[in-house]
């Protein structure tokens, strides 16, 4: 196959690939839908602001952990909108939700972001990073705000939650004003929208 040939060819199974992906993102997340791992490519590599892997199979474990975790419920995520970014290059918006059930208030958090895959010859991912525009900062002050009105249980009466660090001042602690949380690390600005659009 030419050059030409082959560039043509990636060209069309990244529109094919961006023209599904939301339908298998939004059966992927459901309870009980279906799994399609044939979109991805054995060798795999994925990133997002806590960890890197590589393999399919570590993939599969990741994503399933994060949607049947113990520490959470009524995972929800929403793909917003696909777009093609270039040849071979898939992006998506989305948001993704979740109750923290481990708590007793069971406040529930919001991550807010983008996936950028990146398609092999074959139009496989061979490559998927995730970037979060939600700060750590703002997901550690939703997870310490109690409800209101005030959700009744003995763990809400100890002393370790009227400690100075979780009293009203949190929002000017050293803790949430520590560079560690300002940098990229925890807060990825939205990237610009392509110009191939995909909705619902």
């Amino acid at each position: 196959m030419s050059m030409k040939a082959a560039d043509d060819q990636l060209e069309d199974l990244t529109f094919t690939f961006a023209s599904h992906l939301k339908e298998h993102l939004d059966s992927l997340w459901k309870a009980g839908g279906t799994e399609d791992w044939s979109l991805y490519a054995p060798n795999i590599q994925f990133s997002d602001p806590i960890q890197s892997l590589g393999g399919l199979e570590q993939y599969k474990k990741s994503l399933r952990l994060l949607k049947d975790s113990p520490f959470s419920s009524n995972v929800l995520f929403e793909t917003h909108d696909v777009s093609v970014s270039g040849k071979g290059m898939v992006r998506s918006r989305w948001t993704l939700s979740s109750d923290v059930k481990i708590l007793p208030w069971q406040p529930r958090i919001v991550f807010t972001g983008i996936s950028e895959y990146q398609l092999n010859e074959e139009g496989k991912v061979c490559k998927h990073v995730d970037y979060v525009s939600s700060s750590l900062s703002c997901m550690l002050i939703n997870l310490l705000q109690l409800p209101s009105p005030p959700f009744s249980s003995p763990l809400l009466s100890s002393p370790l939650l009227s400690s100075p660090l979780l009293s009203s001042p949190l929002l000017s602690s050293p803790l949430l004003s520590s560079p560690l949380l300002s940098s990229p690390l925890f807060s990825y600005p939205l990237l610009s929208s392509p110009p191939y659009l995909f909705t619902a």
